[in-house]
């Protein structure tokens, strides 16, 4: 599937660079090549600017905070970006 998923502890700081960084600078690239790629950020207590950036990209990217299983989301997944 043309899934990836991004997984961690959103409220680190740097973690959420990641994030938004994929959001930002990778995902229009994959984008180009997979137009059906989708992301899913999986974390706990993302921030506000996260949110609303994946928002912004229409349905391309979701933003789950946390999720008590992280399992159903890899397996739907082709990549998982752990940083």
């Amino acid at each position: 599937p043309d899934r990836i998923v991004f997984s961690g502890k959103m409220s680190y700081g740097a973690n959420d660079d990641a994030a938004r960084f994929l959001l930002e600078s990778v995902v229009p690239r994959l984008l180009a090549l997979r137009p059906k790629l989708r992301v899913t950020i999986a974390g706990s207590r993302p921030g506000e600017k996260l949110i609303k950036q994946a928002a912004r990209m229409g349905g391309v990217a979701e933003v789950t905070g946390w999720v008590d299983d992280l399992r159903p989301h890899l397996r739907r997944a082709s990549l998982a970006v752990v940083p």
